[in-house]
């Protein structure tokens, strides 16, 4: 029987290959347009959502706030060296559902990183395709030239979070996720 440790660590590798397709990263290139990657993730987080999103099901398009809690694990290309760190994101939403296209708002994203750096993200490009509490994300933005952790990069985010509570009647107010994110100059 496989240990569910075993599944998590698959299915990271699986999201982070995902994220480095879906953002057009390829590792190894030559190309003078190609951006360097200073560094790829994988993000675990657990979300609360207030107000609850779509009570009863009622498909009603409304502005909601996503408050996560992040745990980051990243690869950093610069000496090959592993870097953890733990965030937090606020991402504000005007008009989401449980089942539709999510294409407007803001994520705002603080990380500590393990070595005493810290990065301050602002994704402002968002589309997400939910159904039923299921969410499929990609997000664009960039860190902050004040950050002392990939300071000015750009920075990709891409994978899945799952919502709990679409159609009960106090509606999502909380979900868990896992994402690839990207860093590159």
């Amino acid at each position: 029987m496989k240990s569910h440790r075993g599944v998590a660590r698959r299915m990271g590798v699986a999201v982070v290959l995902a994220g480095m397709v879906c953002s057009g990263v390829a590792l190894g290139t030559t190309s003078a347009s190609a951006a360097t990657v200073d560094a790829i993730c994988t993000v675990t987080t657990v979300d609360s959502v207030s107000p609850g999103l779509d009570p009863g099901l009622s498909d009603t398009a409304e502005a909601v706030t996503d408050t996560g809690t992040e745990n980051y694990t990243c690869l950093e290309y610069s000496g090959s060296r592993l870097v953890t760190g733990t965030g937090t994101a606020k991402v504000q939403l005007p008009g989401a559902q449980c089942t539709g296209d999510e294409n407007e708002g803001t994520n705002d994203v603080a990380v500590t990183w393990s070595d005493g750096t810290t990065s301050h993200i602002h994704y402002d490009k968002i589309h997400g395709v939910e159904t039923a509490g299921l969410v499929a994300v990609s997000e664009s933005g960039t860190v902050s030239p004040t950050s002392t952790k990939f300071a000015n990069d750009a920075s990709s985010l891409t994978g899945e979070l799952i919502g709990q509570g679409c159609g009960t009647a106090t509606g999502e107010t909380s979900g868990h996720g896992i994402f690839t994110v990207v860093f590159s100059h």
